[in-house]
């Protein structure tokens, strides 16, 4: 099973995502670049993406679409530690530990295995009715959600 989590910088401004956090119900992990030999591998330009696996993943080999996205990995082989099928929080922190994003998905939905878990609206950071099980097998990565009007 691959898991990640994508980010979207809503934006029309870089985002240096340097010293960010995700944590789950139990763990907490520090985002590094997945390849730390390209330059500003830590920024997320406007109106764009990064997708954020473990150290491990096989992602990046599997789905070869991703052109212009900001690739990441947690500091360990696990994003928290692991994230449940059921239902989870997650936490996004920027650099100096201020909340940026968190979602609890335990309460609103379930997806089938190959399914992701998708926000709606994403400028609608609140509504737990803002979140839906993608339309397509192994979720949109680096490209607009699927549930996306």
């Amino acid at each position: 099973m691959i898991e990640w989590i994508e980010l979207y910088n809503t934006g029309n401004q870089a985002v240096n995502i340097t010293g960010w956090t995700l944590a789950d119900n139990s763990a907490t992990d520090t985002l590094e670049c997945y390849n730390a030999s390209l330059s500003n591998c830590d920024i997320i330009n406007g109106t764009s993406f990064a997708i954020i696996t473990d150290s491990d993943t096989v992602l990046y080999q599997n789905f070869s679409i991703f052109t212009n996205v900001t690739r990441m990995k947690v500091d360990d082989n696990a994003i928290g530690n692991g994230l449940s099928n059921s239902g989870d929080l997650i936490i996004v922190r920027n650099g100096t530990g201020d909340l940026v994003d968190v979602v609890n998905y335990t309460d609103f939905i379930s997806t089938t295995e190959g399914y992701t878990l998708e926000r709606i609206d994403p400028l609608d950071t609140n509504s737990s009715s803002n979140w839906k099980s993608s339309l397509s097998l192994n979720g949109t990565p680096d490209y607009r959600n699927s549930v996306t009007p």
